[in-house]
């Protein structure tokens, strides 16, 4: 797992996590695909973190990669650039890669900007390993 958070000091010198600035992702392998399950916010500060995990992840994956937003708050155009690179990478390396999104801070934005166009987009989780069988 790969944790990002902005950190706070309080009065007490004790280091504090606020809960609404964590960023974490999990990868989990499921039969030749990478599933790389994201929370939190994706905006400037975590998308390069995203964007490694990515790189990494999808030159391991056998068929390709899932990139699973369903427990993200809040997408930034910054997080946007970083899974239109990871589709173009895919393709280049003739493997598969989808996005699973179906809240107002993941898909509304999205669609908005015709990424639904360009990317694999899922409302769950299941609907995007069904369609990469």
């Amino acid at each position: 797992m790969i944790v990002v958070s902005d950190e706070t000091t309080q009065a007490d010198g004790h280091t504090a996590l606020p809960s609404d600035r964590l960023f974490a992702l999990d990868a989990i392998p499921m039969d030749g695909v990478v599933v790389l399950a994201a929370r939190g916010e994706v905006d400037l500060t975590t998308a390069p973190v995203l964007a490694d995990a990515i790189a990494s992840h999808l030159a391991a994956a056998p068929y390709g990669l899932i990139v699973d937003l369903s427990n993200v708050d809040f997408l930034a155009s910054a997080g946007m650039t970083v899974l239109l690179e990871g589709h173009q990478s895919a393709r280049r390396s003739e493997k598969r890669f989808g996005v699973v999104a179906d809240g107002r801070g993941t898909s509304r934005p999205m669609k908005l900007m015709g990424l639904d166009r360009e990317l694999s987009l899922h409302a769950t989780l299941s609907d995007a390993l069904s369609d990469f069988r």
